[in-house]
């Protein structure tokens, strides 16, 4: 699915604002659409006030980075937004292994990146 600017991005990796210069992320190095892309690491934003956001836009794009993010905040997020709104896409990358699970005994598994289009 193309994004079109009815459409919200929403990441969850941070994105850099280097003085004089529009925010940057690697996601803004490949992105070249017309959709709003707003960053909400941990912290900058409430589920509540991330819901506020997506009013008014057809399609809600949610790139979930574990590599650079919270998994508390990710899975907070993707429960939030399965609860809410209408799954329409979702997509899963590299599926890794928790660092230091093996050594704890239990290996543990997570995709490294997770794509959600939604319906509002």
């Amino acid at each position: 699915m193309l994004s079109h600017k009815e459409d919200i991005i929403l990441i969850t990796e941070k994105r850099l604002s280097p003085i004089g210069k529009k925010e940057f992320s690697p996601f803004d190095w490949y992105y070249n659409g017309k959709a709003k892309v707003i960053d909400i690491p941990e912290g900058k934003l409430s589920v509540e006030e991330i819901s506020y956001l997506c009013r008014g836009y057809k399609r809600i794009y949610l790139f979930l980075n574990y590599t650079s993010g919270s998994f508390k905040w990710c899975d907070l997020l993707k429960k939030y937004f399965a609860e809410n709104y209408k799954k329409l896409w979702e997509r899963k990358y590299l599926y890794n292994e928790r660092l230091l699970s093996r050594l704890r005994g239990k290996r543990r598994f997570y995709w490294a990146v997770e794509i959600y289009i939604f319906k509002n």
